[in-house]
């Protein structure tokens, strides 16, 4: 059987892990095109603007951002056209210019360093050794103003979690002495955006174009929502973002789709069999989260639906599968999660006796794939 039906469902369950008018980053041709196809063929979801970051280093690209498509809102930018027309602003570097009397500790106002590194004035660039001028950032720690009322009206928070926003979204681009033009029309865009409505980035973009704003963001499903709410980051656990029980449960139980993954027979290729990693990792999440509420069942049944849509039979046990064991433990379904282990571990069994069966330098070679 073909794999089209489970990969236009993929498209749809990351279009489906936004809110209504939402504003997606994605980063290349396999994260972008699908959803392209979902939106304009199937008319899918064609209310989200996705921004595919590979092409907003291009100035006809940003532009036709301002303008609607289909259901979607046009995105608001605070530099007009002329700021990054053709190559202005290709890139622009750090500069940390004593005479501004910055303080190396302090987080400042990125929509007043958007103005500054926009302003084709000279006290706003600095010469290179070359003898061109361009213009720098002097800081690295940059804050983003909220409207919490703002945020709220707008479905940017969800109102059961009111209590925890900050009055600013703080993060330091510590690990480079330059930004290129799609670095900052994204930070453009945020700080335009991010109390009128939802931002997200897709979560196969890559922890590069996050540009360290990670502890703001929130797991929906197959994207990262940024909220006002800071989340400290489990350095054990390399997935970003904190969990609404609420949203999550709703996207993975009820509205995303699983193109037949559990109908015998079903063909799912190898990019399609590397999505259901992330599946099985948002489950577990969901999971641990809703013990955390103390909703032991409502985990119990996450873990049981995540078996149900991504069965063994069709996907192989992985080690996003010994976190589902976990997840069971956690709630305490001990049996379940022992019977699951079981299986993994027979699973292992036969692939190690399988492995013994070659020469030592077969083996090797088998290694390296």
């Amino acid at each position: 059987r073909s794999n089209r039906l489970t990969a236009l469902h993929f498209a749809e369950d990351y279009l489906n892990s936004c809110a209504k008018d939402a504003i997606l980053f994605t980063n290349g041709d396999n994260d972008t095109y699908p959803l392209w196809y979902a939106q304009n063929v199937e008319n899918i979801r064609s209310d989200i603007r996705i921004i595919n970051l590979s092409l907003l280093g291009t100035d006809w690209y940003a532009d036709g951002l301002r303008r609607p498509a289909y259901d979607g809102k046009p995105v608001e930018f605070s530099w007009t056209p002329e700021t990054y027309a053709a190559e202005k602003r290709n890139y622009v570097v750090f500069y940390e210019n004593a005479n501004l009397g910055l303080n190396k500790t302090d987080y400042y106002d990125l929509s007043k360093l958007m103005a500054f590194m926009g302003d084709d004035n000279k006290n706003s660039q600095v010469q290179l050794q070359g003898g061109d001028y361009v213009n720098y950032y002097p800081t690295k720690r940059f804050s983003v103003k909220i409207d919490k009322a703002a945020c709220l009206k707008n479905g940017v928070v969800q109102p059961e979690d009111a209590p925890y926003m900050v009055d600013s979204i703080k993060f330091e681009i510590s690990n480079a002495n330059n930004m290129m033009k799609p670095d900052l029309l994204t930070l453009d865009i945020v700080a335009t955006n991010i109390n009128k409505r939802p931002i997200y980035w897709a979560i196969t973009t890559g922890s590069d174009v996050y540009l360290n704003m990670q502890s703001h963001f929130q797991m929906e499903g197959l994207t990262y929502r940024l909220v006002p709410i800071f989340n400290q980051q489990d350095p054990n656990d390399p997935s970003p973002g904190r969990i609404n029980s609420n949203i999550l449960w709703t996207n993975l139980m009820t509205k995303f789709k699983w193109g037949n993954m559990d109908q015998p027979g079903v063909y799912l290729d190898e990019t399609i069999l590397r999505q259901t990693k992330n599946f099985r990792n948002i489950f577990y999440r969901l999971a641990e989260q809703l013990v955390r509420e103390g909703k032991k069942d409502s985990a119990i049944k996450a873990l049981d639906y995540c078996q149900k849509v991504l069965p063994s039979s069709n996907i192989a046990h992985d080690v996003f599968s010994v976190r589902l064991a976990e997840g069971y433990f956690l709630a305490g379904a001990f049996d379940k999660g022992n019977a699951l282990l079981k299986e993994i571990s027979l699973v292992c069994e036969t692939k190690a006796k399988y492995y013994k069966t070659f020469r030592s330098t077969k083996k090797y070679k088998m290694v390296q794939l």
